[in-house]
């Protein structure tokens, strides 16, 4: 955990992504969302974009022997 950089939204795919390095076993399981009938997101376009970048930096940071140590 020392290692991991993201904070918000993106700390989900960032422990995700550093399990499945680790070659821990994953498993999906199904939710329903039902849409809102009132407000709005709390993620906007600025917070999908950021994530992906840092889910590029990962990788990058893996080849680098992120996880050495």
């Amino acid at each position: 955990m020392d290692k991991m950089e993201s904070v918000g939204h993106s700390i989900v795919e960032e422990i995700l992504y550093a399990c499945w390095v680790l070659g821990y076993t994953m498993k999906e399981i199904p939710i329903v969302f039902e849409d809102r009938t009132e407000g709005d997101s709390t993620k906007n376009l600025g917070e999908y974009i950021d994530t992906a970048l840092r889910i590029i930096r990962f990788r990058q940071k893996i080849n680098k022997d992120f996880f050495e140590n």
